[in-house]
């Protein structure tokens, strides 16, 4: 597609639903937001932040309540718009008794692709989801990581323009996942769109060009991952642990934060330069020096500055313990 282009568009978009004890609940509410031609564009938030619920908006698979959205310039009513996107849905069931093969070629004429243009389309997904070798397996006989990986393919059979993948590192091994960040960005570099709910904020930072922040249905950030993340000033030292006030007070006065864990003393400076002042200091207390990095600003970080709403973090004393109240953990 020629320049830039806009591939998803929304305006106030919102769908409310009605609570069972009364009230409403607005799982996405008034979210306006823009996604390019070719980016990556990370959807992240807490548990029941409504991410889901904006995908099955996008696919035209529920209704907004109110509010207006595009998508690949058109109508999801439209075939020829359908025809043109990729879905790989969080739970996704398939004949556990069809071979993968055979899965492909279901989904593949579901999209109208005929012949040997359905058996080309086949072979280039197998090979993309690394499936190739394992084409005759029966789905029953695979495991979670190999059935989100059929997953992936069945959502690049009609080699869509834009892809909506929710929550597709589920259940991959880290070899699994990392094959999946190469193949995003293999995706990206043919021009595809790709719209990711994901967890995996480590992920993101490797992978996404800008990233959305949901909580409670209201789209509360969206940034450049590159204008997040990355390198800041100062170092973070590494050295053998000092645990002595006399060694560590001189250090003090030189370090902005000191933390001893794990083992090992990690002191932070908030210029590099400072090392050369440090290293006297460090042979007083008779510690060795493990390594200087650079610091740095991580997703994760920004994330939580972003997000009031607590998901499934523990909010209360650990279950089971002495002043728990009820014997059991409190989640949001």
């Amino acid at each position: 597609m020629a320049g830039m282009s806009v591939h998803i568009r929304t305006d106030r978009l919102t769908k409310i639903y009605p609570k069972p004890g009364g009230g409403t609940l607005a799982a996405v509410d008034e979210v306006s937001m823009e996604i390019n031609s070719g980016e990556v564009f990370a959807y992240v938030g807490p548990n029941g932040a409504g991410k889901t619920t904006t995908i099955k908006l996008l696919l035209g698979l529920t209704k907004p309540t109110s509010g207006t959205f595009e998508i690949l310039g058109g109508d999801i009513s439209e075939r020829e718009i359908r025809q043109r996107i990729g879905f790989l849905p969080e739970d996704h069931n398939y004949f556990a008794y069809l071979t993968i093969e055979t899965v492909l070629d279901f989904y593949g004429r579901l999209f109208g692709l005929i012949g040997r243009d359905r058996k080309k389309s086949i072979e280039k997904v197998l090979d993309l989801a690394g499936l190739a070798d394992r084409r005759k397996t029966k789905v029953k006989h695979l495991s979670k990581g190999l059935q989100q990986r059929v997953g992936l393919a069945q959502s690049l059979i009609n080699d869509p323009d834009l892809l909506l993948l929710d929550e597709p590192a589920s259940g991959l091994d880290p070899l699994g996942q990392a094959d999946l960040r190469k193949l995003i960005l293999s995706l990206k570099e043919m021009g595809k769109t790709i719209f990711l709910n994901t967890h995996d904020l480590s992920d993101v930072e490797k992978i996404a060009d800008r990233v959305g922040i949901l909580d409670n249905g209201e789209l509360v950030a969206v940034n450049r991952v590159a204008d997040i993340c990355g390198a800041k000033e100062g170092v973070i030292v590494k050295t053998e642990p000092i645990r002595d006030d006399e060694y560590l007070d001189p250090i003090r006065v030189v370090a902005s934060k000191i933390d001893t864990r794990d083992g090992f003393t990690f002191i932070e400076l908030d210029d590099e330069g400072k090392v050369v002042q440090l290293i006297p200091l460090l042979k007083k207390a008779q510690s060795k020096l493990i390594s200087v990095e650079q610091q740095r600003v991580h997703l994760e970080d920004y994330f939580k500055g972003a997000v009031r709403s607590k998901g499934d973090s523990w909010v209360g004393p650990l279950p089971g313990s002495e002043n728990d109240g009820s014997g059991g953990g409190v989640t949001g």
